[in-house]
């Protein structure tokens, strides 16, 4: 396969090209891996590498890897790609960018095909035609610090262009200034059928269309928020004016929004950016981002992750909240006649008041 960089001639080699797609689908058939471009290891199982041995990557055959990530019935429906480099934190949208550009050159089809494959980096990930948000979890970013993981829930006839997805992710990775990692060898791992691993590491909300309905993956961890986190959330929301406004402004720093665009969207709602922001930093919700502007921080992320997640929930309470504040106001204040006001004015409902 061509090295990075230089746009490959894909026609000229097209009978080479068919040559080699075969060879990969009858691997991929028998279960086995491969290692695909410089720094590439494909199959269709799990991967995991050892420290010990980092240019080994094992493969574990018992495992699959669309059961294992995404809970699918069936068995070799998601191949699983992983490109190898030094430890960094590759940035997942410049990746996606540079897939959508590649594929976008061969098939009229990319648009689609980008709905279902999946990228995690050290940074974060998801779905490559969505906003690459997702994947945030630490012990997730620490585990792809040395490589990006593709999950490509591609038909089979669509199979010759992984060699174009490994290439476009070596060489956006190369142009980021990170080395790639050439994997020497590969080592089967057995076990027993259906066998098991940890996911939880690897595991956390994201936008992924692979799962068997389609549907969104549960979030992680319960289904029931922090309520010292969703007093956080009422509190924001309350300060901005409702549950949707605080969501978007976080959503415009998770998107990583150019400072003007992010600006105008706290203009258009009658807030200083600069005031808020400085609040949120104080509060530990963003942090200066060196390349200008504010980033979340990860008080942030799992504030904005209670937004995604329990919207409708706050919504509610936030209703009750606004209902709440608005009963307080109406109640005439204290004469100064030694009167007092009603015991729930301030308080809520008090089950004895003494003089």
């Amino acid at each position: 396969m061509p090295g990075p960089h230089e746009w490959p001639d894909w026609d000229q080699a097209a009978e080479q090209f068919e040559t080699l797609t075969r060879e990969v689908a009858a691997r991929l058939e028998r279960g086995q891996g491969l290692r695909l471009g410089e720094a590439g290891v494909l199959s269709t199982k799990v991967h995991t590498l050892d420290p010990a041995a980092p240019r080994e990557v094992r493969i574990h055959r018992h495992l699959d890897a669309g059961q294992f990530f995404y809970g699918r019935g069936q068995s070799g429906e998601v191949i699983h790609l992983d490109i190898f480099h030094e430890v960094a934190q590759v940035d997942q949208r410049a990746v996606a960018a540079a897939v959508r550009r590649a594929l976008g050159r061969r098939t009229s089809e990319a648009p689609r095909l980008l709905d279902y494959l999946d990228i995690q980096t050290g940074v974060g990930g998801g779905r490559a035609s969505g906003s690459l948000i997702y994947g945030r979890k630490a012990s997730l970013r620490h585990s792809h610090l040395n490589h990006v993981h593709l999950a490509v829930g591609w038909p089979r006839d669509h199979l010759k262009l992984v060699f174009t997805l490994a290439w476009a992710v070596e060489t956006e990775v190369a142009r980021q200034g990170f080395e790639l990692r050439k994997i020497e060898s590969l080592r089967a791992e057995e076990g027993p059928p259906n066998g098991t691993m940890d996911a939880s590491p690897y595991s956390d909300y994201i936008d992924s269309l692979l799962k068997e309905d389609g549907a969104q993956q549960p979030p992680a961890g319960g289904s029931h928020p922090d309520p010292a986190e969703v007093q956080s959330a009422l509190e924001l929301a309350e300060a901005l004016g409702g549950v949707e406004e605080a969501r978007s402004l976080l959503e415009a720093l998770a998107s990583r929004e150019s400072w003007s665009e992010m600006k105008r969207g706290f203009d258009r709602r009658g807030l200083r950016a600069e005031d808020v922001l400085e609040n949120w930093a104080n509060r530990g919700l963003v942090t200066p981002d060196p390349r200008g502007g504010y980033r979340l921080t990860e008080t942030g992320w799992r504030l904005y992750d209670i937004f995604r997640r329990y919207g409708r929930e706050l919504e509610l309470a936030f209703r009750r909240l606004m209902q709440r504040l608005s009963a307080r106001a109406k109640v005439k204040p204290a004469s100064f006649s030694g009167a007092r006001a009603p015991a729930t004015a301030e308080w809520g409902p008090v089950r004895r008041v003494t003089s």
